[in-house]
């Protein structure tokens, strides 16, 4: 069961809770691309300065925005903090943004993923 105690473990186990269920859309890897693409360049941050900001190479940026692999738990963390984004704004298609997890914010979504497995 998720405590109180310990709100970084509990957001990081809920985090990855929550991107296990994303990753069997079959979708998801071009999704987040997409999305993080997008948000970038509305942003007007480089592939180059936003690994800088992350501590990867550039390359890895480049793959994900291509679609070709998905960050880690770890890494979406730090990409949702650095770009002040939700994680619904990484997996809702533009196109059709009545994603239930588009208005909810990480921690909010922990707590959904949490209760529906019954660990709340």
């Amino acid at each position: 069961m998720l405590s109180c105690g310990n709100m970084s473990n509990d957001h990081d186990n809920g985090l990855s809770l929550f991107l296990g269920a994303i990753m069997a859309s079959a979708n998801h890897k071009k999704l987040f691309g997409k999305n993080l693409a997008r948000i970038l360049r509305i942003r007007d941050i480089s592939q180059a300065e936003f690994a800088q900001m992350l501590g990867v190479h550039p390359a890895q940026v480049n793959k994900w925005c291509k679609g070709v692999y998905t960050p880690s738990d770890k890494y979406v963390g730090k990409i949702l903090k650095i770009l002040d984004a939700k994680i619904g704004d990484m997996y809702v298609d533009p196109k059709n943004p009545s994603d239930l997890f588009s208005d909810l914010t990480v921690d909010e979504l922990i707590i959904a993923v949490a209760k529906k497995r019954g660990l709340m």
